[in-house]
């Protein structure tokens, strides 16, 4: 579902902004986390779809790893949210939710509401990103069996 959101599955992807590949990494993030994990991925090679398809999983992990939630499908929507626009405005607004009496330990109806600095356009692209993915695209990839999914938390679109 995250491919499909990020290059509707087109290994020569190219945003408008710069954004390459299945996972339309940006060159800087691509250089830091193929230099991140050497043995793993190697060099950049954002065009490549298993270079691509890897470098996009171990990047969710890393994510996940960072994050913490109240279930699964709140802290994939907050690993979403970062890799879309960085974990660090992430870590960001769910300080600025907890400050606004919010639990950061949810996104859907907390934490994405809470916005610590970014752009009106950017905000608006950040916060419908995970919806896009687990909300509106994963559905249809489980009823596809292509697997069980990751939001089971029943937030509507």
């Amino acid at each position: 579902a995250q491919v499909h959101q990020e290059s509707r599955w087109k290994v020569d992807a190219r945003s408008p902004v710069g954004a390459e590949g299945l996972a339309q990494f940006m060159p800087a993030t691509s250089n830091w986390f193929a230099q991140l994990y050497p043995q793993t991925l190697g060099e950049r090679q954002p065009y490549n779809a298993g270079w691509s398809l890897q470098a996009l999983v171990l990047y969710d992990r890393w994510l996940y790893r960072r994050l913490s939630a109240s279930d699964n499908c709140e802290r994939w929507a907050m690993v979403l949210a970062s890799y879309n626009g960085g974990l660090g405005w992430v870590l960001r607004d769910k300080r600025t939710a907890s400050a606004g009496g919010a639990d950061q330990l949810r996104w859907f109806n907390a934490v994405e509401h809470y916005n610590a600095g970014r752009s009106r356009a950017a905000f608006r692209e950040n916060r419908d990103y995970p919806r896009k993915i687990l909300l509106r695209w994963e559905p249809l990839y489980v009823r596809a069996q292509w697997g069980s999914g990751a939001c089971t938390c029943g937030v509507q679109l």
